[in-house]
């Protein structure tokens, strides 16, 4: 189901963005790009993705309105590819950046089927790191429970660890 380029000992996926790049999406068609890009995408097996996953997504998706560059309908339209998210930039543990936190940020992203969360180092500072802080519980749930929400993983996911010699 998901293709991949040949490799010697590896398969992994490939996944491409849905956004503008470089330049916002045009206002008379802020989702015709993004739409192209998750079409093709879909068409020949690649996954999709969207990177700059934020706390407006949640807001717009209650609202019934479109995320950014209308990620949810296209992992929606296209559920049969990997489907990838990332944090915009570094969030942040009491809700108070535009990001927002991961502990609101990952069950969206588990909730319309994302299979991957690319994330900041800062963020798994704060839920792995050597000193602990009132925050850390909160983010190892919250990547607990999506790291449990998307298994079984599809079997070319699992190419995403294979290294080749």
């Amino acid at each position: 189901m998901f293709r991949s380029l040949h490799h010697r000992r590896s398969n992994p996926p490939i996944l491409l963005s849905s956004n503008c790049y470089s330049t916002p999406c045009p206002a008379e068609n802020p989702y015709g790009f993004p739409q192209a890009v998750a079409a093709i995408a879909a068409q020949y097996g690649f996954g999709i993705g969207q990177e700059s996953l934020q706390d407006s997504s949640i807001a717009a998706f209650a609202a019934g309105q479109p995320c950014i560059v209308n990620w949810c309908r296209f992992f929606a339209q296209y559920p049969n590819v990997l489907r990838e998210l990332q944090f915009a930039e570094p969030t942040c543990a009491d809700n108070t950046c535009a990001v927002g936190s991961p502990t609101a940020l990952l069950p969206l992203a588990s909730a319309r089927a994302a299979r991957i969360v690319e994330m900041m180092t800062t963020d798994l500072a704060i839920a792995y790191g050597k000193t602990t802080g009132p925050y850390t519980p909160a983010y190892q749930k919250a990547l607990t429970a999506f790291s449990g929400a998307t298994t079984p993983r599809p079997p070319a996911a699992t190419a995403l660890a294979a290294t080749p010699k």
